[in-house]
Order: structure tokens, then sequence, then C-alpha cells
């Protein structure tokens, strides 16, 4: 008798366009900034949240399903795509809070994934794994905001010299 890996599937799937969004937003602050530094950040960003998006891909596959990529997702990673081109109109720290916003975003769909008790325990254990890259994302972008908006507060005009 073939497991029904039907539910499994269609939520690695939902995290596998959410991961492509994710990448496609970095990939257009990447070539949008102004920084090479940040620029070099968005392309590591980029490639790490594609390669994340290969293996839910590949465990999709494992279980019998084809990975594919909603096209209502696609509509909300232009939507965000526009917010972090409109921010990069303002500054880097905007664009990295637009950026952190879709981080903290793409974080809890994880977490809410993990509450879902009708999946397997394999994949349970694939979307913790997968969870982990992600919060580390998380925390770097964070990171990278706040030293951007530390050197933005240290050169305004009010800051006593």
């Amino acid at each position: 008798m073939a497991i029904d890996n039907r539910h499994d599937t269609k939520l690695l799937n939902g995290l596998y366009s959410a991961l492509l969004d994710n990448a496609r937003a970095y990939g257009e602050a990447a070539e949008a900034t102004p920084d090479a530094g940040h620029a070099d950040f968005y392309r590591a960003r980029d490639t790490g949240r594609r390669a994340l998006a290969a293996s839910l891909a590949h465990e999709i596959e494992v279980r019998g399903g084809e990975a594919t990529h909603g096209e209502g997702l696609l509509a909300m990673a232009q939507k965000v795509v526009k917010g972090v081109k409109h921010a990069l109109g303002r500054d880097e720290a905007a664009t990295l809070s637009t950026v952190e916003h879709d981080e903290t975003a793409l974080l809890a769909r994880f977490d809410r994934a993990l509450e879902d008790a009708d999946m397997s325990a394999t994949t349970r254990e694939t979307i913790r794994r997968a969870r982990v890259e992600v919060a580390r994302g998380h925390e770097d972008v964070v990171g990278l905001r706040h030293s951007v908006q530390g050197q933005k507060d240290a050169s305004s005009d009010l800051t006593p010299q």
C-alpha cells in the first residue's frame, strides 16, 4: 500500500514557493542597491534561498510530488519587490527594513508549517532543518539593518560630535 504524501507535498510546495519569492526579492534588492557590499550580501542571500528551495524541491520529489511555484505567491513576490524598490529610493536602512519584514514573514510561515499536526515526522524534520537556515538569514538581515541604522544615526546632524 502506497503512502499518501499529498498533504506533505502541498505543505512543502508552499514553503518552496515562499523561498523562491524571497530569493527573487533579494535578487531585486541586489540589482537596485548602490552599495556594493550590500549587493554582495543580497546576492548571497538570493543564492542561499534558491539552494534551500532546491533542497525542498528534492524532498517533494522524494515524496512523489512535483515542486511547483504558485501563481498567487508570484503576485505577492512582485509586491515585495516593488516595496524593496520603493525603499531603495529612500535609503539603505529603509530597504533593509523591507527585507527584514519579508524575512520575518518567511520565518513565521515556517513556524506555522511546523504547527501542522497532520504532516509526517520526516517532513517535520525537513521543515525544522530548513527553518534553522531561514532563522539564520533573518538574524543576518537584522544585524545588517542595525549596523546600517547605527551608521545612519552616527552621521546625523543631531548626533553630538
